[in-house]
């Protein structure tokens, strides 16, 4: 049974997508929809008032919280990957012969679990002119 003026004109009037439809009757067919969806008691109306506050409150912490947590963690492992190799690179300055430099590697490997790897190259351009040297001429008196 219809109760409301609104409610018969939604159920008499035809389809929203009929041509020539009056923006009247859309917006009847649009209040008509809105109040079959919201609760009818004053029980519902009062838990949709409580509940969805604290839902949304509840999502928007959680996402906030979860974002910060992930940007911090995430700035944290590149600092520790970057201190990583930044060791291994001021130890390759103190390894002179091949021997050494594998047997860094292979420590640091072990130690830092991650695989390590370099051309002599890169080794000439980047380590070698810092290194320091094994056996300084002495100095003239």
């Amino acid at each position: 049974m219809r109760s409301s003026p609104s409610e018969v004109a939604a159920a008499v009037a035809p389809s929203a997508e009929a041509p020539g439809l009056a923006p009247e009757m859309l917006e009847i067919r649009r209040r008509a929809l809105i109040k079959r969806l919201l609760p009818q008691t004053m029980f519902g109306r009062s838990v949709l008032l409580i509940v969805v506050p604290l839902v949304l409150v509840q999502i928007i912490a959680t996402w906030v919280f979860y974002a910060r947590h992930w940007e911090i963690v995430s700035r944290r492992l590149a600092a520790d990957v970057a201190g990583e190799i930044g060791m291994v690179v001021d130890a390759m300055k103190y390894a002179d012969t091949p021997a050494l430099q594998q047997r860094c590697l292979q420590l640091v490997r072990h130690g830092a679990e991650m695989r390590y790897s370099y051309t002599k190259a890169l080794y000439d351009t980047y380590v070698a002119p810092e290194a320091p040297v094994a056996n300084p001429e002495p100095a003239l008196a």
